[in-house]
């Protein structure tokens, strides 16, 4: 029987290795915020060329979730913390791209940015990030740091500090209500063949199952569970294609 969904649920399985999971921490939620509808052509901008340029329930183990904010029905983000001690950014979470990156001091009104100095375990790198949206490029460098998604602790992860977001215009540089972009989608699109959050929250056997997935409040709050499906959202039973 196909799963009857609550508002909407969005899965993702992700193919990795197989491996064990061990010592894994229990189910947290992350909530989603929701951005103005007319940041809708933003998000697919975000989510269709990065992937087109890269080309060419109950609480248990090894699961967390992520609170989505939720503005109009048209874009969820929500918070993650980069560094030591910890700096929080908002960041939509993409699955049309791979790579996470966060901004670097760009002296935009209203955005936060990730300070390298103030980061005891910042290890930077010379080598140049670039990614290519529809509206433009984003770029910066590569660097590596603790990375903290809804109490899953990545250590010394590869992402990019960026200080050029002309390619994403005024609808960023008017818009503070997300600071940078955590991509979910497969590692053959990640840019520089950086290991993605989903592989390396894995291969840290942080989570129960390499599965993802989205419940996508409907004027409220929604959730980013990761490393299983929260059976609060449906109800019935999973129907999987290849």
């Amino acid at each position: 029987m196909a799963a009857t969904y609550n508002r909407l649920l969005f899965v993702f399985i992700v193919s990795v290795p197989a491996a064990a999971v061990i010592g894994v921490p229990p189910l947290m939620r992350m909530p989603l915020k929701r951005q103005n509808m007319e940041r809708l052509e933003l998000h697919q901008s975000i989510s269709m060329s990065a992937f087109n340029s890269a080309m060419g329930g109950q609480e248990s183990l090894g699961r967390a979730d992520v609170v989505l904010e939720n503005k109009y029905n048209a874009e969820y983000f929500g918070e993650i913390e980069v560094g030591t001690p910890g700096q929080a950014l908002s960041v939509i979470f993409d699955t049309g791209s791979a790579n996470l990156w966060v901004p670097d001091n760009l002296n935009l009104s209203g955005h936060r940015a990730f300070s390298s100095a103030l980061s005891s375990t910042y290890r930077e790198s010379r080598t140049i990030f670039k990614i290519q949206y529809g509206s433009g490029p984003v770029s910066g460098v590569y660097c590596a740091d603790d990375v903290n998604i809804g109490g899953l602790k990545l250590t010394d992860f590869t992402f990019a500090n960026v200080d050029n977001v002309s390619g994403l215009g005024a609808l960023y540089r008017d818009d503070d209500t997300f600071d940078g972009i955590l991509g979910l989608g497969f590692g053959s699109i990640a840019e520089g063949g950086v290991p993605t959050v989903m592989q390396a929250l894995w291969d840290s056997k942080q989570l129960a199952e390499p599965v993802f997935g989205f419940f996508l409040g409907d004027v409220e709050q929604g959730e980013l569970v990761f490393g299983g499906v929260d059976p609060q959202h449906y109800t019935g039973n999973f129907s999987w294609v290849p």
